[in-house]
């Protein structure tokens, strides 16, 4: 893939993803109209149109009474022996228990719903004096109380312009002393509908991370030796299993009974456990950026800090979360920092191109700086826009290490498909060079068996020349035996040319010769050989032949293997040589057909359909001479075949080409 290609495909990733949640963002928001108490302190919605639109009225618009519970009627008495503060002011804060009272002013005879996360960590709802579901157990102690936190939406009808909404909270089992949330006021469908809109938005994101956590544990399982697949995995665990148990508690819908004391835990040991994982993800990204004992202390901090959510009342552990989140950031911070410089000095090998770097270095700040503000909004109870900053940040690492992963797999992808054409290429040039080994071999056995038969001959008409040089008897006959010797000596010396010729790719020579004149130079090169086992050489040749066009040594030698082939097997018989023209059709004449027949023993019928393959014999030897005949045969464009014949012997065939303008002379002879 171009450099250019993988620009696109990052663009229309990153815009696919901001389109989906943008669009789930858009479809899951409500427009909301924000309302805030008047001088009097209570609430005024009687210009709101409820049947468009929801309105948000603010944690300021509450009257916090700590440390005691009033009920409808105490105001009404005006039986109130603590003076009450506005929620936010410098003494209009939750402790332990108290009561919140919001008044609000809505037309009568409607049907509201009301909507919001409970008064932390336990709850009882009054709306003009009517009580609705508690969540939790309240009481003015620890003991007395059962924890508990969700989202509610009640439906309720006022008989007056006037509506008092009274809540009890009690908190004694956190360190950040609770909260007052924002409530949703609205028509029964509006609300209701808000509701649905917020858990499908914590629901689409939770699948999200959860498909994402379990693709790159499913890569892991495959690719074990990179277990920075495996951090990332249960780094987006983490972050689905936190936004479904913070927030809108979406998962209280799915387990309404879980035990508040086990979702608080799984908050804090999955914030400990999103920290850890990243960690350890980037670590094995860029491998020995930082330093190991940093590295091992951070993780020994994480595990001991798991160890101490699990084991201490959430009272405990709550009250240092804010130290803790600093000391995660911080080390985050270190890292990113080492991992910058070991980038831009070049020390440490990584996995990542400079493109998946930039990314991932993006992705990391983004989420360092939400983490750092949620730090700050946890701090100051400042919840802009309902949104954990940590949750989001970590949201947006998240797509953009899926898209830096998916980069790596691509380049990892290319090199592959490089490397599996390098080893096709290499395959490819192994399997040619093997070829050329095995005709190197080839040749040189060819060779060897092509010097041998001139070797034999010499030999033989040497030793007959000595014998009648030395016994005194010297004539004609000895002359003519020397000129044979020599002939041979110069027909070994252009074998031995021909060798140097083919190493340096000359092709054959070829020339016109006559069927005759082969069959003659062939006998007087035989006569030796066809002697040792009294046989005798017969010579027929067609009148009118035109001339061969071949190479003469080639096609002697092929003479030569089927003569020293025939002797082998024949005893006291004869071995004929016969040449006559081959017809192809009724027009022309185009070759000239040779057999070599002997009245011998004849071939085995099972070895004759591999007479021809090379190492193939059936009397011990070499296998080479008739796979040397049909090589060179076969190099002038000729076939060859041999049979047995009926009552003893063989019978060689084969053709070879004619001059092309004799041939052409043969077919209008033919013709007229």
């Amino acid at each position: 893939m171009k450099k250019s290609t993988t620009a696109i495909c990052m663009i229309i990733y990153l815009l696919a993803v901001t389109l989906v949640f943008s669009g789930v963002s858009v479809l899951c928001n409500v427009d909301t109209v924000d309302a805030y108490p008047s001088q009097d302190g209570s609430v005024d919605l009687t210009g709101i149109d409820f049947n468009t639109d929801v309105v948000t009225i603010q944690a300021v618009a509450a009257m916090i009474y700590d440390g005691v519970f009033y009920m409808l009627e105490d105001f009404a008495a005006n039986n109130i022996m603590q003076k009450g503060f506005p929620y936010g002011s410098e003494n209009g804060s939750m402790k332990d228990y108290g009561t919140v009272q919001i008044i609000l002013k809505l037309p009568a005879d409607c049907m509201y719903a009301i909507s919001a996360r409970n008064t932390s960590y336990a709850q009882r709802l009054f709306i003009n004096g009517e009580e609705y579901a508690p969540i939790g157990v309240t009481g003015e102690s620890a003991e007395s109380v059962t924890p508990r936190t969700t989202r509610y939406t009640e439906a309720f009808r006022p008989e007056e312009d006037t509506t008092e909404i009274i809540l009890h909270y009690s908190n004694f089992v956190h360190a950040d002393t609770g909260g007052l949330y924002t409530l949703t006021l609205g028509s029964v469908d509006n609300v209701t509908r808000i509701g649905q809109q917020k858990t499908l938005q914590v629901t689409v994101s939770a699948v999200a991370q959860l498909t994402a956590m379990l693709f790159f544990f499913g890569l892991f399982l495959f690719f074990t030796k990179s277990r920075y697949l495996l951090w990332f995995s249960l780094a987006c665990g983490c972050i689905a299993l936190r936004g479904l148990i913070t927030g809108d508690k979406a998962l209280m819908l799915l387990l309404p009974n879980l035990n508040w004391d086990l979702t608080i835990r799984l908050e804090y040991l999955t914030t400990c456990g999103m920290a850890l994982f990243s960690v350890l993800y980037l670590i094995g990204l860029f491998p020995g950026t930082a330093n190991k004992w940093a590295v091992r202390s951070f993780t020994v901090f994480c595990a001991l800090n798991a160890a101490f959510i699990c084991l201490v009342p959430p009272l405990v552990f709550t009250a240092n979360i804010t130290p803790v989140l600093m000391i995660y950031v911080a080390f985050s911070a270190y890292l990113l920092l080492a991992v910058m410089i070991a980038a831009i000095r070049k020390k440490k090998s990584t996995i990542l191109s400079g493109t998946e770097q930039i990314l991932l270095f993006i992705g990391l700040t983004v989420y360092l700086i939400l983490a750092a503000w949620e730090i700050y909004a946890h701090e100051n109870a400042v919840y802009l826009l309902g949104l954990d900053f940590a949750q989001v940040g970590m949201m947006i690492f998240l797509f953009i290490n899926q898209l830096t992963l998916a980069l790596g797999f691509s380049r990892t992808e290319r090199k592959l498909d490089a490397a599996q054409q390098s080893e096709r290429e290499l395959e490819e040039s192994n399997r040619m060079l093997e070829r050329l080994d095995k005709l190197k071999n080839d040749f040189l056995q060819n060779i060897s068996h092509e010097m041998r038969t001139p070797l034999m001959v010499m030999s033989g008409y040497a030793q007959l020349a000595d014998w009648q040089i030395g016994a005194g008897s010297a004539d004609g006959e000895t002359q003519e035996n020397l000129r044979v010797v020599s002939k041979e000596a110069r027909r070994l010396a252009e074998l031995a040319s021909g060798l140097l010729d083919v190493s340096a790719d000359v092709a054959w020579e070829r020339s016109p010769v006559s069927a005759a004149a082969l069959f003659e130079h062939a006998a007087v090169t035989c006569r030796p050989i066809l002697a040792k086992n009294g046989n005798k050489l017969e010579i027929r040749v067609e009148d009118g032949l035109p001339a061969l066009h071949v190479n003469e040594d080639m096609i002697i030698q092929v003479l030569l293997n089927l003569t020293v082939n025939a002797c082998r097997h024949t005893r006291n018989g004869t071995v004929l040589f016969n040449a006559q023209c081959t017809i192809h059709n009724s027009q022309l004449r185009d070759s000239v057909t040779i057999t070599v027949e002997d009245n011998g023993s004849g071939i085995a019928p099972e070895l004759l359909p591999h007479v021809f393959e090379r190492r193939v014999s059936g009397d011990g030897g070499n296998g080479l001479g008739l796979a040397i005949c049909k090589d060179a045969v076969e190099s002038h464009g000729g076939e060859i075949s041999i049979e047995n014949i009926p009552g003893g012997g063989t019978w060689v065939t084969f053709t070879l080409p004619v001059k092309k303008e004799e041939a052409e002379d043969e077919s209008d002879n033919f013709a007229g």
